[in-house]
């Protein structure tokens, strides 16, 4: 326990002693672990988001104005993937135009009769399946255009793939960077105090003593950099979910889901990156410098 103090002790003295080296070392972690969890946030949505329109996967079909509903119909259900079809006549489409444009929009196409097509709503029964069987109902006659989501699906999984690579290298980067000024950090800290731990070796202290207070230091860093990321990630993303839900209702998820699991997963990443770095710095010293006795000079 005693040993345990000392290290704390020393390990918290050693980021005041380096103030401008430990702030670079937590910036640089915070920046790691924050696009870390923007990756992961925007990924989880655009997972979100793909839920939702497999769920809500109807389409609509609308007919040619010589087409028989009834005929259209038999054949949009003799396909094995269709799970419903609900007929949806211009007579009903029309009566929503009015309710959204007013009853002026009837007496503007009062001379032709009503423009609309009679249509289909359809669902499927599996989505897997979603683009056979849109191939499948456009080759039925009478069909003449059909409005589904699978432009939409196919945007978003592009999305979600480029924003998993470039956070990847972003992430892989950054983790680089951390090591580099976290080792350079304890570093500074093991030649300020060379003499010191060469006495200590000289009267019979293992490297563990020597190296527990550095290593100490490296994991405050990281924890720092932890509790740092995940309120700013808590702040900026409930920020931009109350601008979003201002301009257009959008479903996102809460950040309250993940915020658990990221608390731990930040504290974990910023011990590791923290504590590599330290035994980097401290490691190399002690098997190069640190052996010797103490030199009097």
């Amino acid at each position: 326990m005693g040993s345990f103090v000392y290290s704390l002790k020393e390990g918290v003295k050693s980021l005041r002693v380096n103030g401008f080296m430990s702030f670079a070392s937590v910036l640089v972690i915070t920046c790691c672990l924050l696009l870390t969890g923007v990756s992961f946030l925007i990924s989880e949505n655009i997972k979100f988001a793909l839920k939702i329109i497999e769920i809500q996967n109807s389409i609509t079909i609308y007919l040619k104005f010589n087409a028989v509903p009834k005929d259209v119909q038999d054949k949009i259900n003799l396909i094995s993937n269709i799970s419903s079809c609900n007929f949806y006549s211009k007579e009903e489409a029309i009566k929503e135009y009015e309710e959204i444009l007013g009853k002026k929009i009837t007496t503007f196409f009062e001379d032709e009769g009503n423009p609309l097509p009679d249509a289909f709503h359809v669902s499927m029964a599996n989505i897997s399946d979603y683009d056979s069987t849109i191939l499948e109902l456009k080759k039925i006659d009478g069909v003449d255009m059909i409005s589904d989501r699978s432009e939409t699906a196919k945007k978003l999984s592009d999305i979600k793939k480029l924003t998993a690579i470039i956070s990847l290298w972003v992430i892989f980067s950054f983790a680089a960077i951390s090591l580099i000024i976290v080792s350079n950090t304890i570093r500074i800290t093991v030649h300020n105090r060379r003499f010191e731990i060469n006495i200590m070796k000289s009267i019979g202290a293992t490297n563990g003593f020597i190296r527990f207070p550095f290593i100490v230091e490296g994991m405050i860093i990281g924890l720092i950099s932890a509790s740092i990321s995940i309120f700013t990630l808590k702040f900026v993303y409930d920020k931009i979910f109350e601008i979003i839900n201002n301009i257009i209702p959008l479903s996102i998820i809460p950040f309250e889901r993940f915020s658990n699991d990221m608390a731990i997963v930040f504290a974990v990443s910023g011990l590791i990156l923290g504590i590599i770095g330290s035994i980097f710095s401290i490691g190399g010293y002690l098997k190069k410098e640190g052996a010797g006795a103490v030199i009097w000079q």
